[in-house]
């Protein structure tokens, strides 16, 4: 059992971007949040349980995996793991070549799901995944597996079970027969709503009848580029979806199940980002986090919100990776690695409707320069209306401010900074803007 230790601050996230800032925005402050450890030999992963209201994190035995511990709370952040704790059980890795990934976490009728995947690092012919079903005591109810070819995710009915693979779908009976298969396009999760199962990218959806597993007539979109990996969830009849496309842009909609486009939003992450959540609030609120990625290595996490109506309405930094998200309609889980400490995962709650953010003011031509940095950074492209320039740390901290007149390219000292992820905040006439870099020696 980990030892886990719990906080009433936030230990990693801070706003990043605020567009109209007559005020500035306090830094995003978290109900209850826990930190481990250890855990972060793979991404860990959420499931919730509305049934139960009861929050699942797996978290990976180390750096190279055997098995995944299962931390389970209740909504207010009380530790109900039992002991021992829940297990999922990855393949043994007889040498340092191999690992076990954990893809997705589920729950649903007092049952844990997980998709599993066994990692041989230098040899793909070998990686194998699996969809593991277990009751809550530990007791294996059902093992489905899909050799090498990548598996995303699971979805489970009275009628069975369906995984999704990279281009696949298949189709279990409630014992785990094989039924049926069908191919689909290219997607990293789906949304089943009225019977009907949505997959695929913009700007054409794959609509797919759950009992039958064929074709329906499809759902297209506006979009603004082709999209190489769509995440998907639902509210009630309504679909939504978040693809990062070939134009370096992440395309978000929403449409109802008949197939009617209810918005659309195009958004610019940062380079080299993935979408590892997505979920829907209470209010109809779309949260989707992104991982920014340094080679192979996730690094730092973004949350975006849009409203009901698809406008932007929050923007936030972590120095943490983020991934993944789930919520329970009032509440978001949020749950990730330290950039810094790789050795340290958190999950952490947020109230969904306290988070309410300010448009952001593009400041395009303005970068930092060298990052990450060692001693000083030069801040190039500052608008001449500039008055300030703050470093704010992944807690939200100011730490230190720098008054003008500045030069359109000005050195900032950051020699007394120690390693880790900070904000450089640009204040000037027109509002406020701000730029992630890191520190390291």
């Amino acid at each position: 059992m980990r030892t886990t230790t719990r906080y009433s601050v936030l230990l990693l996230g801070v706003v990043i971007r605020a567009q109209d800032i007559s005020m500035a925005q306090s830094p995003l402050l978290p109900v209850w949040s826990h930190v481990h450890d250890l855990g972060a030999g793979t991404p860990p992963k959420l499931a919730w349980d509305d049934s139960t209201t009861t929050l699942y994190h797996a978290i990976s035995d180390g750096w190279w995996p055997v098995q995944f511990d299962i931390l389970v709370y209740d909504a207010e952040g009380v530790d109900l793991t039992p002991t021992p704790p829940l297990v999922v059980h990855g393949e043994y890795n007889y040498n340092e070549n191999s690992t076990n990934r954990m893809v997705r976490l589920d729950v649903h009728d007092d049952t844990l799901e997980a998709v599993v995947h066994f990692d041989r690092v230098f040899t793909d012919p070998w990686d194998r995944y699996t969809l593991q079903r277990s009751t809550m005591n530990g007791s294996q109810v059902i093992l489905i597996g899909s050799g090498g070819v990548p598996m995303h995710g699971a979805h489970h009915d009275p009628l069975g079970t369906v995984i999704q693979l990279d281009n696949e779908l298949r189709a279990y009976d409630v014992n785990g027969w094989p039924i049926a298969r069908m191919s689909i396009p290219f997607t990293l999760t789906t949304a089943m709503v009225d019977g009907k199962i949505f997959c695929g990218a913009p700007p054409s959806f794959t609509v797919v009848d759950r009992s039958t597993l064929t074709l329906l007539p499809s759902v297209t979109v506006p979009f603004s580029g082709i999209s190489g990996s769509t995440l998907f969830t639902s509210s009630g009849n309504v679909v939504y979806y978040a693809g990062l496309n070939s134009m370096g842009n992440m395309d978000l909609g929403a449409f109802d199940a008949g197939g009617v486009s209810l918005w659309t939003k195009v958004l610019t992450p940062p380079g080299n980002s993935r979408i590892t959540g997505a979920v829907v609030d209470v209010s109809g609120n779309f949260w989707v986090s992104v991982t920014q990625m340094n080679g192979l290595v996730n690094q730092t996490g973004y949350l975006y919100g849009t409203n009901s109506s698809g406008l932007l309405t929050d923007t936030y930094f972590f120095g943490a990776s983020i991934d993944d998200i789930v919520g329970s309609g009032t509440r978001l889980f949020l749950t990730g690695q330290d950039a810094v400490d790789p050795i340290s995962t958190y999950v952490i709650a947020f109230d969904a409707p306290t988070i309410t953010g300010l448009h952001e003011v593009t400041l395009s031509s303005t970068s930092i320069y060298p990052d990450p940095a060692n001693d000083f950074v030069l801040v190039n492209g500052l608008p001449l209306d500039t008055e300030s320039l703050v470093i704010i740390d992944a807690i939200g901290r100011s730490l230190r401010k720098i008054n003008g007149p500045f030069n359109t390219n000005s050195m900032v000292d950051v020699t007394g900074l120690a390693p880790g992820s900070y904000l450089m905040r640009v204040n000037s006439v027109r509002g406020a803007s701000t730029m992630h870099f890191q520190v390291a020696r």
